[in-house]
């Protein structure tokens, strides 16, 4: 229950990316932010840096997360239409 309740609060943003790489840096992307993952409290699926302070997600891990969360609104869309 407590990974379905914090898989509610994330969405996907778009954001610049920070990789140091002159190929990707700068470029527009659609994903999650770390930061929104952590405050979420989906921090399985967080890597901090030596600091503390959310750095990039294991998207394994998020994925789990959302897949979790699209059953339960399956399950509840069955029982909608059962009705």
């Amino acid at each position: 229950a407590v990974v379905l309740e914090a898989a509610k609060k994330i969405s996907p943003k778009h954001f610049e990316s920070t990789v140091d790489n002159p190929e990707e840096l700068g470029q527009t992307r659609l994903g999650f932010i770390a930061e929104e993952i952590h405050e979420a409290g989906l921090t399985h699926a967080v890597a901090y840096n030596a600091d503390g302070q959310p750095e990039s997600i294991d998207s394994v891990a998020l994925i789990a997360a959302l897949w979790h969360r699209v059953n339960d609104l399956e399950e509840r869309l069955k029982a909608l239409e059962a009705e």
